[in-house]
């Protein structure tokens, strides 16, 4: 059974924080309309996993995993002068959807993890440190490493939404992982879950390729001809 499933085709889509509504049935609705658009490439052997900024809207258990003063309660992951409160705004949507946040600096909170998702230590939150080293602060208890990755769980999968920086945040045993980083699939098939948005909601121009063979040439067509049905109801 583990096999067959690692050799099923992954598509990972990551929506990010309420680009697409502010609820999950929103969210659900907008991601339906635009669905049409990968059904030329998504069969029903695909695993689809939808993820990056909604968990607690979509039910599930949410973890930050962080260094105190680096944690929601301390206004961890604000940018700027943004004093929005978003451990509020979580545990509101939690009562919704039934889901849960926690936050800890205690190993122990990852247990029993599906996934790991990490991001750079350096770019939107530079003006937080004063000078001092991330590597100081994160390195080596937060890295992403295998002994973290196999703590979550035997079968946890490692998410990024790229680009990273190796040897900081995350190994390259794990990025490159074949059987646990989930990556590489998430970065591509956010490129494709972004045109199938535009294909969905653009104007769109005639592909004038009769002429002209490339690869994925039918799956392209069968895609808008799934949207021009859609568009036309």
């Amino acid at each position: 059974m583990a096999e067959s499933i690692h050799k099923r085709r992954r598509v990972v889509i990551a929506l990010g924080g309420n680009a697409l509504g502010d609820t999950p049935k929103e969210q659900i609705e907008r991601v339906r309309a635009a669905a049409p658009a990968l059904l030329g490439v998504i069969d029903e052997d695909t695993e689809i996993i939808i993820t990056h900024g909604n968990g607690p809207q979509v039910g599930m258990d949410f973890v930050q995993f962080g260094p105190k003063g680096h944690q929601i309660t301390d206004g961890g992951l604000q940018v700027g002068n943004d004093k929005t409160d978003l451990l509020a705004i979580g545990q509101a949507n939690c009562k919704k959807s039934g889901g849960t946040i926690t936050i800890s600096d205690d190993v122990e909170s990852i247990k029993g993890a599906d996934f790991v998702y990490t991001d750079v230590w350096y770019g939107l939150y530079d003006a937080e440190e004063s000078g001092v080293s991330y590597m100081d602060v994160f390195y080596p208890k937060y890295q992403v490493d295998m002994d973290l990755m196999n703590y979550a769980g035997p079968n946890s999968k490692f998410m990024h939404c790229l680009p990273a920086t190796r040897g900081e945040e995350v190994t390259d045993e794990v990025m490159d992982s074949p059987e646990r980083s989930l990556c590489w699939v998430e970065a591509e098939n956010r490129k494709h879950s972004i045109r199938a948005l535009l294909a969905a909601f653009g104007k769109r121009t005639p592909l004038n390729d009769e002429n002209v063979d490339y690869s994925a040439k039918e799956e392209l067509h069968a895609a808008i001809a799934k949207l021009d049905e859609l568009q036309s109801r």
